[in-house]
């Protein structure tokens, strides 16, 4: 496991390629798009900018590896950004040696709860960034 904060990058090691991840921002709350956040909740979208630092092919879904964490330590799951607030990934992502990809992913969280990290995983190797003061 390898720790960061917001706005430093990590390297996850994976066994066909190794992948550099920044957590470039935290947009809390972001702005729906087509679909509101349930009642109560709202939506917070975090800004990756993923590089193959390897010598293999990425292929992925970015958001499928990715968990936002609050303080109460319940984790929350990602789905593809549907916000004007940022620029999802647009689906499955391919990434050959030296490549670079910018998006968002979006999770739905209660209103009020603050945020404690965010995870994402390539494949065994997972990267943390401590979001809480």
């Amino acid at each position: 496991m390898s720790e960061a904060t917001a706005g430093e990058s990590t390297t996850l090691e994976g066994r066909r390629t190794n992948l550099r991840v920044l957590v470039e921002n935290i947009i809390d709350p972001a702005e729906p798009s087509s679909r509101a956040p349930d009642e109560g909740n709202r939506l917070v979208a975090v800004e990756l900018l993923i590089e193959n630092v390897g010598e293999g092919v990425y292929e992925g879904h970015p958001f499928g590896g990715a968990l936002l964490i609050d303080v109460d330590s319940r984790q929350h799951r990602a789905g593809p950004a549907n916000t004007p607030s940022c620029e999802g990934f647009d689906g499955r992502v391919t990434l050959v040696a030296g490549d670079t990809r910018r998006g968002c992913v979006q999770h739905q969280l209660a209103e009020g709860v603050a945020l404690r990290s965010f995870q994402f995983k390539h494949e065994r190797s997972v990267g943390v960034w401590r979001l809480e003061g």
